[in-house]
């Protein structure tokens, strides 16, 4: 972008401006990593604040914000079990594997605590005889449990019926009634409910026949659940006399030991087994039955036939080659219902992460080859799961003692006359031993320029090189060097210092007064003046060229050779190369300033207004002021205008706002790289209230005001760096700023610089 320039003086300022380069500033190379991650309620997926979060090994801990988040920063490279743990909840953690330079997530799922019902017993077997039995009610869970018992029978009697309790275990005593019962089995289910689950309990009686055998089969049902293969009833004569009895069944996949047989006082054992081979996953139910001369009874038979989860992998082997350091692959379950997995590894250079989960997962596999000989290294990774065990094969090369890798050298920055600051990316091999600096005046900096410094800590990665030519252009290269005096080049990175102030003299002297200058570069000059005078430089020598108007001229702008604008007391003109026109749409009232950030992004001040062009026409908004006198763009985003009335106004990239408004007279000139430094320069403005006397210099660095120069009126202010700016006017009078000082130059004229 190029700048307002003074009349007078081009020839020294334009030097300086070709001088300044600006550059990104330099990232430091990172050597450790950050865990973040987010702790939510299992049940509800809400966010839990306040959750306490360890690691093993041990880094820092933290506890979770309102949103449930926590960050761990400076976390070296290695693999960490990350725990979360608050009251009310239970205990829940996951494995991280940390990268230099990368954010690791650790999300955890908290499940809360609540009471859980328990029952000592699942059934209560009266015989012939018994009338009083008990179970115990207990809580082994975290609250407390609230619990009622039903029942439908009037020969059952339950107490109590109810209750609660948070540790201690309540006692229920059941009794029977057999008093004018048949002779026969009686069964009846009691259901316990409480707040949180519910559970049953059997209820077996018989009222014996005291004149002929009776059946009595007990428990009256099996459940295999989901892996049971074998179970157990008995067979019991609860009469008198012998009992024969015999079983049938109506499912193949049941089958029983003894099928037949007799009893009169024992009981007999009955063997059951199940058969769950080409079985679909659901619940099955089937019945033995049993007949005999003392009556038939039914037993039920159930089971379960789980869902088959199956792993699923996505390679058999990672490559590592002889630099990759990360890889990744899937674990999938192309089953059915929840596959558990876990991973494990046979070789110490191998980092996993995750090393556990369920179903779906992407795993992060890295490798370490630090302390490592060169060669060529083999490992594997064994997948366990519940659907089935996997191996993926890892091999990877260790090079031979190849040269340093190169790393990237940055541009220079805090450039003055005499020195300029270095820095660069931070080598990580593993036989490092030196940085070496070199500079030249040439671009073929090699190892045989001029050496600047060596440096054999790798964690130093900066340098200012000092006692530098004032207005010279300096070539830059670092080289690391290995412990086998092996080096690697970096990129090539130039700097020119600044020219240092010297004496001003009169480049060329033009017949009208002059108010603005544009260059593009040291071929292409313009300058605008009085009676619409337009003069170009072509590097030899200036020419008077046309001009569309006879009026007074107060600004230009140089974007390319066949893109000029100018703007005056009857608006704005621009030049494509062949001629100037004022099209359409054009403002044509009087104008002054004017800068730009790019051809599709021009700018100029007039009479409370200020005009923007951006590529495809004109557009004027009124900030609320007097005349504008200048403008200053530094970018899209970044702009400063100041008006007659001393005020100054700050463009953000969306509109212009009142920055300051001054209680002084007028201001003419404004320079600003950000809004913690600007500087505004004209005839007693601005002042403040920490400013009790008035300057004709003002700078802002944030927060107040500083006043230089009481005795010059300033009508323009330029500058390349913070440390390097310009202000002239009254008289001929010149400023520079060296970052802390002022001094006033030898001027070559005693007119006034505009």
């Amino acid at each position: 972008m190029n700048k307002k320039l003074i009349g007078l003086a081009f020839a020294s300022i334009l030097g300086i401006l070709f001088l300044n380069l600006t550059c990104e500033p330099p990232s430091e190379a990172e050597t450790t990593g950050k865990i973040n991650g987010t702790i939510s309620d299992a049940t509800t997926s809400q966010p839990i604040s306040g959750v306490m979060i360890t690691t093993n090994p041990v880094t820092s801990s933290k506890t979770t914000d309102s949103e449930g988040n926590f960050l761990i920063e400076g976390v070296e490279p290695s693999t960490y079990t990350i725990q979360a743990s608050k009251n009310g909840y239970k205990t829940n953690s996951t494995t991280v594997s940390v990268v230099a330079g990368e954010e690791s997530s650790a999300d955890i799922q908290l499940s809360p605590l609540t009471p859980e019902l328990s029952v000592s017993a699942t059934s209560l077997s009266f015989g012939t005889s018994s009338t009083n039995l008990t179970f115990t009610i207990s809580n082994t869970g975290v609250g407390t449990l609230t619990w009622s018992i039903i029942s439908s029978s009037n020969w059952i009697t339950i107490n109590p019926t109810s209750g609660s309790t948070e540790s201690e275990s309540d006692v229920v005593t059941v009794t029977v009634d057999r008093t004018g019962m048949n002779y026969g089995n009686y069964y009846e289910t009691i259901t316990i409910a409480s707040n949180t689950n519910s559970k049953t309990v059997d209820i077996i009686m018989t009222v014996a026949n005291l004149n002929a055998p009776q059946l009595s089969a007990y428990p009256i049902s099996l459940d295999f659940g989901t892996s049971a293969p074998e179970m157990s009833f008995y067979i019991s004569n609860s009469g008198t006399g012998m009992l024969t009895w015999n079983i049938t069944d109506d499912k193949s996949w049941i089958s029983y030991s003894p099928n037949s047989g007799t009893t009169e006082s024992e009981a007999d054992e009955i063997n059951v087994n199940i058969d769950r081979t080409g079985f679909l996953p659901g619940s099955y139910t089937g019945n033995i039955y049993i007949s005999s001369d003392g009556g038939n009874q039914t037993i039920t038979v159930s089971m379960t036939i789980p869902d088959e989860p199956s792993l699923s992998v996505s390679t058999n082997s990672l490559d590592f080659g002889s630099s990759e350091t990360r890889l990744t692959f899937d674990i999938t379950n192309v089953g059915s219902g929840d596959l558990a997995w876990s991973v494990t590894d046979n070789k110490d250079w191998i980092i996993v992460s995750p090393t556990s989960g369920t179903n779906y997962s992407t795993i992060n596999v890295s490798i370490d080859r630090t302390d490592l000989s060169p060669g060529n290294y083999s490992g594997l990774l064994t997948i366990s799961s519940n659907g089935g065990t996997y191996n993926v094969e890892i091999s990877m090369n260790v090079p031979a003692n190849a040269p340093p890798t190169a790393i990237q050298l940055y541009a220079p920055t805090n450039i003055n006359t005499t020195s300029m600051s270095f820095s660069w990316a931070m080598s990580y091999d593993t036989d490092f031993l030196s940085y070496k600096l070199y500079r030249s005046t040439n671009s073929n900096v090699s190892e045989s320029s001029y050496p600047v410094t060596t440096i054999v800590n790798r964690y130093t990665t900066s340098y200012s090189d000092e006692s530098l030519q004032d207005g010279t252009t300096y070539y830059y290269r670092l080289y690391v060097e290995d412990e086998a005096h092996q080096t690697t080049g970096s990129n090539i990175v130039t700097g020119a210092t600044l020219s240092a102030p010297g004496d001003w003299g009169v480049f060329a002297t033009m017949s009208v007064d002059l108010h603005w200058i544009s260059a593009l570069n040291n071929n292409l000059v313009y300058t605008v003046g009085d009676s619409g005078k337009i003069y170009k430089w072509n590097g030899a020598v200036w020419t008077n060229e046309q001009s569309p108007t006879t009026e007074r001229l107060g600004g230009v702008a140089v974007i390319a050779q066949n893109d000029v604008w100018i703007a005056g007391e009857k608006g704005i003109w621009h030049f494509n190369g062949s001629f100037w026109s004022q099209e359409a749409g054009y403002p044509t009232s009087a104008c002054y300033g004017m800068d730009y950030a790019s051809s599709d992004s021009v700018w100029v001040a007039g009479v409370g207004v200020i005009h923007f062009y951006n590529g495809s026409g004109w557009i004027t908004s009124s900030p609320g002021t007097q005349r504008i006198w200048d403008i200053d763009i530094n970018n899209s985003t970044n702009g400063w205008a100041v008006s007659q009335d001393g005020k100054v106004f700050h463009y953000n990239g969306a509109a212009w706002s009142l920055f300051i408004d001054c209680v002084g007279n007028y201001s003419y000139g404004v320079w600003a790289t950000n809004e913690s430094n600007v500087w505004v320069g004209g005839y007693n403005c601005p002042a403040t209230n920490s400013i009790s006397y008035y300057y004709d210099a003002n700078h802002w660095d944030g927060s107040d005001w500083t006043g230089f120069i009481s005795d010059d009126t300033i009508y323009d202010i330029e500058g390349t760096t913070e440390n390097d700016v310009w202000l002239v006017g009254y008289y001929g009078c010149i400023y520079h700023w060296n970052g802390s000082s002022f001094s006033k130059m030898n001027s070559p004229t005693s007119k006034d610089i505009t």
